[in-house]
């Protein structure tokens, strides 16, 4: 070599060597599209050749041309077994075609250049067929130039050599099919037209070339480029026209069709007589029924009362090669544009030609289809009874006509249902039955006497009717929409059980939980409320709740129920608690769904359900009237419900938990079993607890007594419970309360004071209370009661050694006898006083007769002192305790005999 070749340029040839090696080797599609992208970049990086090496002969052009011809029959082998993908093929062809005309770019040799245009071509076509119109176009170009050598070096020799022409020729076209992939419509038109100028010395291409501009015409048809299509097309039938054998007549008329369908759809009003034109040139190339049928349609668009159209029919049905399919079209066609006389005059026309042929119930079934879209009925009929004869007598329907018959029948039947002309339905619904066979069974014949029996129940056939469901149930005992239709007319004729039990049937065939069952079950409850059959309805409404998926649609069949029951509501109390009882379990259940739903929205609709819902607890639980445990549980969901309430419900929470507490306070009272009672007032402890913390979250008025009932509960409660360490506590926050009414520590002191659950301690103590706070507004009627109360507690017996509590009743008597001074004469009751003053008196003769003489003296001066407050009564004691008292005044010595006078 006179110049050695640079290291750069030497490593990326040997790189590409080896690939080239590789790809040879490996057979696989995938491996071979790896290495081919990889040569690929290769080439792109690849230098170009300097043509002042004269490179042609040189060891490089050597061995790029080795590796390119490797690469050509890799890909000809390849393709030849069938196993590569067109985008491998056609990589494989542009890399070794790229490699040839890099190794021998300045070549001047005629056959370097043919092989070049040869690798062009077919490499373009390769692209082609990969639909790479691009890279198709890239290859066609350098073949283009190729070519432009080629004639350069030929001269005129060349230019009148047919092989060169030919392969011109097949350039041009395929350089013409690629800029029309590629949108270059003009660039595509002019390469045709230089292709055309070619066929003078190529007769025999001009078929070709015509097939060719059909090609382009048919593609650009589909793309909606109907002005394109129209050039095309028209230059197809002008190339075509120099070939006049049979088989270029069929395609020509073909283009010509076309050609007038390209007119039509790039402007009908514009261009109908050019597509009546052409379809007439069409038809007079070869008369085809497709051809006649395009005629008839150009005219039926243009002019409807067209006055060659009658003929031009005439011509089209009488065609030999018509199929009765493009006949029906035609007819069809002409039905459309309102020339009925002409389609219904074809259908007879039809019906002859087809009078042996089972393909005379199509045409019938057209027939059929213009008479009901027109509204002939009577005719109508008259062609499904004609039908029908057939079907039964030897000549049946096929499967498919009949399924359209069934189709029509139906529609009729369901159009006359709408405008409630039952008895017309139920024609068109004995018609269909009509082509069932006797003894088959099947979904449509339950579904077609469902249907009659829907028609004879609005008819008020019922007997009927019920055969009709009978013979629905023995075919889908498992439908639900047959039991729905046994519901509804069990609940036409007043049959309750039934109607009921046909409602069970439905549930028991919801087993895919799709919601047609559920659907049913609604509309069943609300035909059960249009005929007033509230048993029926409550029925059909509890299913709907117990199945429904829908929150919204269970809170509204709750809502139905609980209306329902509460018009149950009877005066009789046991029939009015069975009515509580079933409301409660609505209530309940409507609580939960909404304790689910509002969690994940707080939907305004569902916030209306749970103020909705919170009433009715609330006024149904005073329905109770008397405390039990249904006015309990609705109270308390009440509570529950009012919980889940948007808005500030925390008033209606503390009422609830303070009924909640009262009614168990009461239940406990009259309980009879001990565990229940415990059990009872545990439960009124939990919500005085639960309403003091809904008291303490929100702003209650300094009136306000809730907090001094729920301490009166708590009391009792814990009094029953014998919590006593607990008493002292709730007794000092009560009465510190600033709205605690006298009557609230009377009844405190009451329960301590109560023989079988008392507490003497506390009793002490509340009745103080008491007294204190009768001495703030002074009744002293009630003020001597409480202090006998007390005095009583403290002295059960005055002969008791209880030393302790005499001191604590001296104390009592020196207060009662303070109020007693403090009062007006017959403000403090006398027998109260009287009764006082028997106590003191009684007290110190027992004292003096134990040898407390001290003591008894202090009674007896008390009681002396009492003496001095009666008034009536005063007389009638008097002497006989000052005589006494003297007595006991002068016998204090040891040796002094004791009274004996008590009182």
């Amino acid at each position: 070599m006179a110049t050695e070749l640079s290291e750069g340029f030497s490593s990326l040839l040997n790189t590409l060597e080896d690939l080239t090696g590789r790809l040879s080797k490996d057979g696989s599609d995938s491996s071979c599209s790896e290495l081919a992208s990889k040569v690929l970049e290769i080439m792109e990086d690849f230098p170009p050749l300097d043509s002042s090496l004269k490179m042609q002969g040189s060891a490089a052009s050597m061995q790029l041309h080795m590796m390119a011809i490797t690469l050509w029959n890799l890909a000809v082998t390849l393709k030849t077994k069938d196993n590569t993908s067109y985008e491998l093929n056609a990589q494989l062809r542009y890399i070794a075609c790229s490699l040839v005309f890099r190794s021998s770019s300045q070549s001047t040799s005629s056959t370097t250049i043919s092989k070049q245009l040869t690798m062009a071509v077919k490499t373009g076509r390769a692209w082609m067929e990969s639909n790479n119109y691009t890279m198709a176009e890239n290859s066609l170009n350098l073949a283009t130039e190729c070519w432009d050598r080629m004639l350069r070096l030929q001269g005129d020799k060349g230019r009148s050599n047919t092989d060169n022409t030919r392969i011109l020729f097949k350039l041009l076209c395929l350089r013409a099919e690629t800029a029309l992939k590629l949108s270059n419509h003009e660039q595509s038109f002019e390469l045709v037209s230089k292709a055309k100028d070619l066929l003078k010395d190529l007769n025999k291409e001009a078929g070709y070339l015509s097939m060719l501009c059909y090609n382009f015409g048919v593609e650009t048809f589909q793309e909606a480029l109907y002005e394109q299509s129209v050039c095309w097309l028209r230059e197809s039938y002008e190339l075509g026209k120099s070939d006049p054998s049979f088989i270029v007549a069929k395609k020509q008329a073909r283009t010509l069709r076309l050609l007038a369908n390209a007119y039509l759809e790039w402007d009908v009003n514009t261009y109908w007589q050019k597509a009546l034109n052409a379809v007439g040139l069409a038809n007079s190339e070869h008369a085809h029924p497709s051809g006649l049928y395009l005629k008839c349609s150009i005219l039926l668009r243009h002019d409807p009362h067209d006055l060659r159209l009658p003929s031009v029919m005439e011509e089209t049905l009488s065609h030999s090669e018509l199929t009765l399919e493009l006949a029906l079209s035609t007819i069809r066609l002409a039905a459309q544009h309102n020339r009925l006389e002409l389609a219904f005059s074809g259908l007879q026309q039809l019906s002859s030609r087809y009078q042996s042929s089972h393909d005379l119930s199509k045409v019938q079934l057209l027939r059929l289809e213009l008479l009901l879209e027109n509204g002939q009925s009577e005719e109508a009929c008259q062609v499904v009874e004609q039908c029908i004869t057939a079907h039964n007598s030897g000549s049946p329907l096929e499967l498919g006509i009949k399924k359209r018959f069934h189709w029509l029948l139906w529609e009729q039947a369901a159009n006359a249902y709408e405008a409630t002309n039952y008895s017309g339905s139920l024609m068109w619904y004995n018609y269909s039955l009509s082509l069932f066979s006797s003894d088959k069974v099947d979904n449509n014949l339950a579904k077609l006497q469902r249907n009659r029996c829907s028609c004879l129940i609005m008819m008020g056939e019922y007997t009927k009717a019920e055969d009709a469901i009978k013979v629905a149930l023995r075919s889908t005992s498992d439908s639900p929409h047959t039991h729905f239709l046994a519901f509804k007319l069990a609940l036409v004729q007043g049959d309750t059980d039934g109607a009921m039990e046909s409602i069970a049937h439905m549930s028991s065939c919801d087993t895919d939980g799709d919601g047609e069952v559920h659907g049913l079950v609604c509309l069943a409850a609300q035909l059960a409320f249009e005929k007033s059959n509230r048993v029926v309805a409550i029925k059909a409404l509890e299913h709907l709740v117990e199945t429904s998926h829908d929150p919204q649609q269970s809170l509204t069949a709750l809502r139905c129920l609980a209306r329902l029951r509460l018009t149950f509501i009877s005066p009789d109390q046991k029939d009015k608690m069975a009515g509580i009882t079933c409301i409660l379990g609505y209530i309940n259940t409507a609580y939960s769904k909404l304790q689910k739903a509002v969690g994940k929205s707080s939907e305004a609709s569902l916030q209306d359900e749970v103020m909705w819902f919170t009433k009715v607890a609330w006024n149904v639980a005073l329905l109770c009237g008397e405390p039990c445990q249904e006015m309990y549980q609705l109270f308390l969901a009440c509570y529950k419900l009012s919980e889940l309430a948007a808005a500030g419900e925390k008033a209606r929470q503390k009422t609830c938990l303070l009924m909640a507490s009262a009614i168990s306070l009461q239940l406990a009272r009259d309980c009879k079993e001990e565990s229940e009672q415990v059990k009872l007032l545990e439960q009124v402890l939990h919500h005085v607890s639960q309403c003091n913390d809904v008291c303490r979250k929100m702003l209650t008025n300094s009136g306000d007594s809730t907090r001094t009932l729920l301490g009166l509960y708590e009391f009792e409660a814990h009094l029953r419970l014998n919590h006593h360490s607990n008493l002292q506590a709730i007794l000092d926050s009560v009465s510190s309360q600033p709205s605690v009414e006298l009557k609230t520590l009377e009844t405190m002191a009451a329960l301590a004071c109560d023989a079988t659950s008392g507490h003497k301690p506390t009793a002490v103590v509340a009745l103080k209370l008491v007294i204190n706070k009768q001495i703030e507004n002074p009744d002293y009627s009630q003020c001597s009661k409480a202090y006998h109360s007390l005095v009583q507690l403290l002295m059960q017996r005055e002969a008791s050694r209880d030393m302790a509590g005499k001191e604590q009743a001296w104390q009592v008597f020196v207060e009662a006898l303070d109020c007693i001074s403090k009062c007006n004469n017959g403000e403090y009751p006398e027998m109260e006083i009287l009764w006082l003053l028997t106590k003191a008196w009684n007290c110190g003769v027992h004292l003096y007769s134990t040898m407390h003489y001290k003591e008894a003296e202090q009674w007896c001066s008390l009681s002396m002192k009492l003496l001095q407050h009666l008034t009536t009564l005063r007389a009638s004691y008097e002497t006989q305790m000052t005589s006494v008292y003297s007595e006991i005044l002068s016998k204090l010595q040891p040796s002094s005999s004791l009274p004996t006078c008590t009182m």
